[in-house]
């Protein structure tokens, strides 16, 4: 006895004269060329072994065979295309600003829409903080600053640096000043 194993499950539809209709694999996965080719051998021994008057209609195996291609086709390209053109951040307008930790000796360099409520909120957890400046930028701008920075070994943690009057210069020339 022949025994057909399908890797997924498949529901041949049959029309009123007995030829296929479709087939089926209960999800958006068509068979394989191979599993048709074996459900048209199936059904085929099957007619002759029981000598049954229906006859089964050949299923168009190129079309799955071309559908199958197509499909992978487009799922490669599509993942080509998010890998080569990820979705683009948007580089948001912002203030960044140099405050000074007179206890530690240390500058803190990062970005904010309100400066002055962020130095708020940080002098609330520092006491000895100081604002030095801020400049009009975006977020951008504190990235390649950090990383500039950090290439020199002058982070100490997170977004507190410790500068030397050559790397004040760096910052300080890196934006246009805003008058106030």
């Amino acid at each position: 006895m022949d025994i057909l194993r399908l890797s997924i499950p498949l529901m041949v539809f049959f029309k009123e004269d007995g030829s296929v209709a479709f087939f089926d694999s209960g999800k958006r996965i068509l068979p394989s060329v191979t599993e048709i080719k074996s459900v048209i051998v199936g059904a085929k021994k099957y007619i002759k072994k029981y000598k049954t008057d229906d006859e089964v209609e050949r299923v168009n195996i190129d079309y799955f065979k071309n559908k199958d291609i197509e499909d992978t086709k487009k799922r490669i390209s599509d993942k080509k295309d998010r890998i080569l053109n990820p979705p683009q951040k948007i580089d948001v307008s912002c203030f960044i600003y140099l405050m000074k930790d007179t206890i530690r000796g240390l500058h803190k360099i990062g970005m904010a829409g309100n400066v002055g409520a962020r130095f708020k909120q940080l002098k609330t957890a520092n006491a000895g903080i100081e604002l030095v400046c801020f400049y009009r930028g975006k977020e951008s701008d504190e990235q390649v600053i950090h990383s500039v920075l950090r290439s020199f070994g002058k982070n100490v943690d997170c977004e507190w640096f410790l500068l030397s009057t050559a790397d004040l210069d760096y910052f300080h020339n890196y934006f246009q000043p805003i008058p106030f």
